[in-house]
């Protein structure tokens, strides 16, 4: 079960009321308790859950309204007790909007985010913008075996196939990346040329395609920009590739002939 599906189950989760005797529901729970991102979720949405609890427990009722309707009952003719029953009903269903609305709005907007996030332009420009600011390296080395097993021991895209032009650029080191909790390969290069104090200029993503919508159908590189800087992205198999360039598209193309 993955982060984004624990998500969307935990969304009906309430303590307390047996939802955790539901088996997916209990997977979730469990992969709440090694995942301190999802605890801080489940958290917010638990604290926003009783706050709207508390503000329907917090509700007046008038004063001796109880009374007042057990002596006019024997009283009230039915079509009278129909309308109170009805307008009870409606208020009733205004209170919910009240609290209710903001909170579905809420919610509806985190799906509409999280579902323009997972599309794979919004995906590459995250990724880019990343790369060419600041990230602290999972682990810093030359050796593409060692950043290999690195991936694999992690849980990250490690089945990857690195194109021969890189095999002339310098590996630096890699970075475990997610995205929206999918899995994220990053390897960062540093390009013929450049000296060990310039730091890394070309940077390697790998993603499963089917956890991205609107992935390259190509096998052969596309080029685009992304964050500023030139993009290569391509798909092979279940694998959807992207290479960043600090530098010019002219010089990205060539070193992918």
């Amino acid at each position: 079960m993955t982060t984004e599906q624990a998500k969307e189950i935990l969304l009906l989760y309430r303590p307390g009321a047996g939802d955790a005797d539901d088996p997916q529901t209990a997977e979730a729970l469990a992969l709440v308790k090694h995942d301190q991102d999802l605890r801080l979720w489940l958290d917010s949405q638990l604290a926003a859950h009783e706050k709207i609890r508390q503000q329907f427990m917090a509700i007046p009722v008038s004063e001796g309204l109880r009374e007042q309707i057990i002596s006019e009952r024997p009283v009230v003719e039915t079509k009278r007790s129909f309308s109170f029953a009805r307008v009870a009903v409606v208020c009733a269903v205004v209170v919910l909007g009240y609290f209710a609305v903001p909170f579905v709005a809420h919610q509806s907007k985190n799906w509409w985010e999280a579902h323009q996030a997972l599309r794979f332009p919004s995906y590459s420009e995250a990724m880019v913008m990343k790369a060419i600011n600041s990230y602290g390296m999972s682990l810093e080395t030359s050796d593409l075996q060692q950043i290999r097993a690195y991936f694999a021991a992690h849980q990250r895209p490690a089945d990857y196939s690195l194109p021969a032009t890189l095999a002339k650029a310098t590996a630096t080191g890699c970075v475990a990346e997610s995205w929206y909790g999918r899995p994220v390969t990053m390897i960062c290069f540093r390009s013929p040329g450049k000296t060990a104090d310039q730091g890394s200029d070309l940077w390697f993503f790998v993603i499963q395609s089917n956890l991205l919508r609107d992935t390259p159908q190509n096998t052969t590189p596309e080029f685009s920009m992304a964050g500023g800087v030139p993009v290569a992205s391509w798909s092979a198999g279940n694998q959807t590739y992207l290479l960043a360039y600090q530098g010019d598209v002219g010089q990205l193309k060539a070193m992918l002939q």
